[in-house]
């Protein structure tokens, strides 16, 4: 909605709109989407793969995707509490949309955020399908 609100009303050329991938994610004291909360913190991506990978319920949270946002959230089992972060799914898809419609490329928040066993995961997903003419940038957050 919010990239066919800048194209379509605004008239900004898709080539100029870079989209964001976030090695991070964000917490928040919530029962499900949508829903007030109180509190919130980040964490990068690192500190929340192992809430999933550890299958279902593993780590005291499920994971969900989101069809139409294409993302995927973690809900706690055991009271409030809720996730929201980019995974290698949901980075291919969002690699995938700015292909397929021409925008500018992908806007990373933080490089050293999705570093996993001297792996950057969701970096390394960018990669899988270069594309010439297409710039990423890479975008440092300050005191990192």
């Amino acid at each position: 909605q919010s990239l066919r609100y800048w194209i379509e009303t605004r008239g900004v050329p898709p080539s100029k709109i870079l989209m964001g991938l976030a090695s991070f994610g964000r917490w928040f004291d919530s029962e499900a989407l949508y829903q007030p909360f109180s509190d919130s913190r980040n964490a990068d991506y690192a500190d929340i793969k192992p809430l999933f990978t550890q299958g279902q319920g593993g780590a005291g949270y499920t994971r969900h995707w989101d069809g139409a946002t294409q993302v995927p959230i973690l809900t706690r089992n055991a009271g409030p509490g809720l996730w929201s972060y980019d995974d290698p799914r949901c980075v291919a898809a969002k690699r995938d949309y700015v292909l397929v419609n021409g925008l500018g490329g992908v806007a990373v928040w933080d490089v050293t955020m999705d570093l996993v066993d001297g792996e950057h995961e969701l970096l390394r997903v960018l990669a899988q399908k270069p594309v010439p003419e297409r710039v990423y940038v890479p975008l440092m957050q300050l005191g990192k």
